[in-house]
């Protein structure tokens, strides 16, 4: 079984200097995450808006110094379907077996199964997804 720990375009970001900071539905222009709780973390998404991202995995949504700036990450280890995504990441594909993987629909995670047996990762980097992966 394959296991993503961290999606890194949703993981690493600046944080906001912000009281109390943001909260869903807040406008935003940027794309970096910012930790609502434990375990979400809000993405400025499509649309200029905060929208809440799950951070399921044992290290959840965290803030560290990484060479002097804030950085977040999100643990997306154990993410099943129903957990929150959002319009950003839809279409992208997290692999749970050679046959199964997680979809992001721009709202929550749904199961896929893949005929063929061929599962690819998604891929991000910071601030953006290079590839949404593939699931045949």
């Amino acid at each position: 079984m394959r296991t993503t720990s961290v999606i890194v375009a949703a993981a690493i970001g600046l944080a906001l200097a912000c009281d109390g900071g943001p909260k869903e539905g807040d406008y935003c222009e940027n794309g970096w995450p910012q930790c609502q709780d434990a375990h979400t973390a809000l993405w400025c998404d499509y649309g200029g808006a905060f929208r809440p991202f799950s951070c399921p995995g044992p290290d959840g949504c965290r803030t560290t110094a990484v060479n002097g700036q804030t950085v977040n990450s999100c643990d997306v280890t154990g993410t099943k379907a129903g957990d929150r995504c959002i319009t950003l990441y839809s279409g992208f594909i997290m692999c749970q077996t050679d046959s199964s993987a997680l979809k992001c629909n721009g709202t929550k995670w749904i199961d896929v199964e893949c005929a063929t047996g061929i599962c690819v990762d998604g891929e991000a980097g910071i601030g953006k997804v290079e590839s949404r992966g593939s699931c045949k």
